[in-house]
């Protein structure tokens, strides 16, 4: 398994990255944690519901330069991991990272 970890200054960027990819059928939305439903009605990523989620930590965390974790977590291709496998290695991932229970 490989990580690849960015940081930057909005999740903005971060939230239209996927949305593309998700948009293309490249990857889908497996696993979110203490945000607002990702979806609109439609079953779309719905970015701007997804930047609800954050503005009350951006807003109480005004001085901090990159807000932005954005880890990708990469299974070797030989690895057949089903979504719920995938979901678990993300939790347990950011449990490790001390980010498993944020509030």
């Amino acid at each position: 398994m490989v990580a690849n970890i960015r940081s930057g200054s909005s999740p903005g960027g971060a939230l239209y990255y996927n949305k593309e990819k998700v948009d293309k059928d490249e990857a889908e939305i497996l696993y979110w944690q203490k945000m607002l439903e990702p979806f609109d009605r439609y079953g779309r990523m719905d970015v701007d519901a997804c930047m609800e989620s954050f503005r009350p930590y951006l807003e109480a965390n005004r001085r901090t330069t990159n807000t932005v974790f954005h880890v990708s977590l990469n299974p070797s291709p030989e690895d057949k991991l089903t979504d719920e496998q995938l979901r678990e290695v993300a939790r347990e991932y950011m449990e490790r990272m001390g980010y498993g229970n944020q509030s």
